[in-house]
């Protein structure tokens, strides 16, 4: 009986919900699709870019606190924002509402400055909120993706 109880409490802390291991999981990867219009953009105009960002199978991405583009300096292009947030700011009542409809659409508008490369990989990041169907497990999360983003010739 002495050596089952240690045996007990070892398996216990192994398969416990709150263990360490449950709370370091890492946020899924997005699926992160760009268009631009007008493709390519003339130097010293501006282009709308639309993103569609899409959780994998069985995840969900949350309303609130909602999903954060931002984009990050980089060369050749200057945002008209900085960041783009979709969703809701307040807590969301109906939970028919709680997650955004696959794929979350984001729209932004950049201005291609003047530059030598044709294609300039813009630094952006994702931050979301998401939840996994199956577990009911949710947690925050953040990726860093480039968005393509094309110039005409000069």
């Amino acid at each position: 009986m002495r050596r089952t109880v240690p045996l007990i409490a070892a398996v216990l802390a192994a398969f416990a919900p709150h263990s360490e291991a449950a709370t370091k999981r890492k946020p899924p990867t997005l699926a992160i699709r760009s268009a631009q219009i007008p493709d390519p953009a003339s130097p010293g105009k501006e282009a709308e870019v639309l993103l569609e960002i899409s959780a994998p199978e069985g995840v969900v991405l949350n309303r609130y606190p909602g999903v954060t583009v931002k984009v990050l300096p980089g060369r050749g292009v200057a945002p008209a924002r900085a960041e783009v947030f979709v969703g809701s700011k307040t807590p969301i009542d109906d939970p028919d509402r709680f997650y955004f409809d696959s794929p979350v659409r984001v729209r932004m508008r950049m201005r291609a400055l003047s530059g030598p490369d044709r294609v300039r990989n813009v630094p952006a990041e994702v931050s979301f909120f998401y939840c996994v169907k199956k577990s009911g497990y949710c947690a925050p999360g953040r990726q860093s993706f480039a968005i393509p983003f094309r110039v005409a010739g000069e």
